[in-house]
C-alpha cells in the first residue's frame, strides 16, 4: 500500500504513524513546538486501503484530514496546535 504523498506502507506500520508525519513536516521535526493535537476519526480503514493527507496553516494552527479511497474524511477535524518559534 501506498500513502499518498508519504512513501510506502499503511499508517500503523510507520513510527506514530500520522502524528510524525505532522511532527516531522510542520514542526521541522522538534516535538516543542507541539502544543497539542485531535481529530476525530469518522468512517472505518480497511488494510490495504489507500489514504490521502490534506494540511493547511491557519496562523498558529494545522487544520488537517485524511481522506479514504472514495475520497470522504476518513480523519476529519484535526487540529495541531503550535508553539511559537523560539
Amino acid at each position: 500500500m501506498r500513502t499518498e504523498g508519504h512513501g510506502a506502507g499503511p499508517i500503523h506500520d510507520r513510527p506514530r504513524g500520522r502524528g510524525r508525519i505532522l511532527l516531522n513536516e510542520c514542526c521541522a521535526s522538534d516535538p516543542d513546538r507541539l502544543r497539542s493535537m485531535s481529530a476525530r476519526f469518522t468512517r472505518r480503514v480497511l488494510p490495504g486501503d489507500t489514504l490521502t493527507p490534506q494540511a493547511w496553516q491557519v496562523a498558529e494552527c494545522i487544520h488537517y484530514e485524511t481522506l479514504g479511497p472514495a475520497g470522504q474524511p476518513v480523519i476529519d477535524h484535526g487540529v495541531l496546535s503550535l508553539a511559537s518559534k523560539g
